[in-house]
């Protein structure tokens, strides 16, 4: 069996997203904005309307936007929250309708004023990212905090992110833990990476890999790619759980077959040695190429590469090419 050394895999940083550590490091103005990234904070799912069952929101969630639109202007025009919230979630989106982000400000504003925590957080993430308008960190911090307050997951965790930067906020890493154990707490898979991680470096809270492996281990479970590598790590390594290679080239293949660079390295290397996975050079070869092709570079693969035969390298290009949908 060919072993090469797995100095990279046994070290692998614990930062894959390092934003958080970043984050806690920087203390200057300018650093800490640039390292919080606030015009990415939130997904596409943040804004969702709450789940009314009316007719409006039924269509919106069979994809009949058109019809949702016409009934939501009747239920906002009576003062539903929900309606008028859906609205500026299709304006913003131009979901049937031309997108308007103007119109989909306006109406947030009036469901956020009302005290409805979606449009709160809709609104929010539209400030601080300038989308559609001018960034206003002021405005976007405001309205993060009051959708926090009523526990909405995404703003606890984008409002932690904050505090741990210091942007907008005085920064406060203690303050960013809480927040951001609470997000976690109500199954926010970012927010429990992001907690992860606070307890891997002992930011804001005491240091534990026990704590770290646990939450890492929740997000993966909940689809968080950056978590899913962290876990096989701390799984291949005994860090914080008992060692289990066989679990963790799983959870590197999960992370890899979803894209994730570093991952597909990891398993090109477990494939070469046959580390918690059956060897195969081709394999290896196949995750190796994909890697490459994404900037990250093996010299100890390119040389298990040369020696395969020409038609195992022939089969290895193909499943690359298959795998990256070219």
């Amino acid at each position: 069996m060919i072993r090469f050394c797995l100095a990279l895999l046994l070290g692998l940083a614990t930062g894959l997203n390092s934003t958080l550590v970043q984050a806690a490091d920087n203390n200057t103005g300018s650093e800490a904005k640039q390292t919080v990234k606030t015009e990415t904070t939130g997904s596409d799912e943040q804004a969702r309307p709450k789940k009314t069952v009316d007719l409006a929101y039924g269509a919106f969630q069979r994809g009949f936007y058109l019809t949702a639109f016409a009934h939501a202007v009747i239920e906002a025009g009576k003062g539903d929250q929900a309606a008028q919230t859906l609205l500026g979630e299709i304006y913003s989106k131009g979901l049937g309708v031309p997108r308007d982000q103007t119109k989909a400000i306006q109406w947030y504003q009036i469901a956020s004023n009302t005290g409805d925590p979606e449009a709160q957080i809709a609104l929010a993430l539209i400030y601080l990212r300038g989308d559609g308008t001018e960034k206003n960190l002021e405005k976007g911090v405001h309205w993060l905090k009051k959708s926090a307050e009523a526990e909405q997951p995404t703003a606890l965790y984008n409002l932690a992110r904050l505090y741990l930067s210091g942007t907008g906020v005085k920064k406060d890493e203690a303050e960013a833990a809480r927040l951001m154990k609470k997000a976690a707490d109500l199954e926010e898979p970012e927010a429990q990476y992001g907690i992860a991680q606070l307890y891997h470096h002992g930011i804001g809270l005491k240091q534990s890999d026990g704590l770290a492996t646990f939450w890492y281990g929740k997000a993966a479970r909940a689809g968080q790619i950056d978590a899913q590598v962290e876990y096989a790590t701390a799984l291949f390594q005994g860090r914080g759980i008992a060692t289990d290679q066989k679990r963790a080239a799983l959870w590197f293949l999960t992370a890899a077959q979803s894209g994730h660079v570093i991952a597909r390295n990891r398993i090109a290397r477990l494939y070469a040695t046959g580390f918690g996975i059956e060897q195969d050079l081709t394999s290896a070869a196949t995750w190796h190429f994909l890697a490459s092709a994404a900037g990250l570079k093996d010299d100890e693969l390119d040389l298990m590469v040369t020696r395969l035969t020409l038609g195992e390298r022939r089969r290895a290009t193909e499943r690359a090419r298959i795998l990256s949908g070219r």
